[in-house]
């Protein structure tokens, strides 16, 4: 009857007229380096019933295309000559933030000693204060932010998605903290005072 193909083409957000490709227009413009783009779309968000959550949950696992150019960027630095080193290295520096869950990763591995050094000094050098949040980096910092003005049970849902990355990944400690501050304002406000049964009645 159509049932199953009418549900996969239910609207993103919940609401009539999002589309799919609105979706993606929004997830590419979380990433964004415009600053007034990125807050518009969090803002719109923030105002659109149901939020996107459901996709965006969906869509927070790590780009495993990422990964694998990272892995690459690694071997080059192991095997690859002092031009492949070279590059490499831009490369990952290119990549800024987005490359730490990765680089985390592969501290774990059989490095030399060299290659071992230039990874542990541009995880140093990406560590806040200094981090350079770029692409998906930047669109999950915005969406700890988003998450925090939510202050929903779903949001909170992503919140401890975002918190259970790598320890490297910049989003991770911004969503423990609003986690745990939120943890905190549940406990410190004040709970009602007991009914009794004649005060019912």
């Amino acid at each position: 009857d159509g049932t199953g193909i009418g549900w996969s083409l239910l609207p993103i957000y919940g609401t009539e007229g999002e589309s799919f490709g609105a979706f993606v227009s929004s997830w590419k413009a979380l990433a964004s380096d415009d600053e007034a783009m990125a807050g518009a779309e969090l803002d719109r968000l923030w105002r659109v019933p149901g939020h996107g959550l459901s996709r965006i949950r969906s869509k927070l696992n790590s780009d495993p295309r990422l990964g694998k150019a990272v892995r690459k960027h690694v071997k080059d630095l192991v095997q690859g000559n002092d031009a492949e080193r070279a590059a490499a290295e831009k490369a990952l520096g290119d990549l800024g933030a987005d490359a730490l869950p990765s680089l985390g990763e592969a501290l774990s591995t059989d490095l030399n000693e060299e290659a071992r050094a230039r990874i542990e000094r541009f995880i140093e050098a990406e560590k806040p204060p200094n981090p350079v949040a770029r692409g998906d980096t930047l669109r999950r910092l915005r969406l700890v932010r988003l998450m925090e003005w939510l202050g929903t049970r779903e949001a909170s849902e992503v919140l401890l998605q975002l918190a259970s990355g790598h320890e490297h990944a910049l989003e991770v400690p911004e969503a423990k903290r609003v986690l745990e501050e939120a943890r905190t304002k549940k406990e410190r406000s004040p709970r009602p005072a007991p009914v009794s049964i004649d005060a019912r009645t």
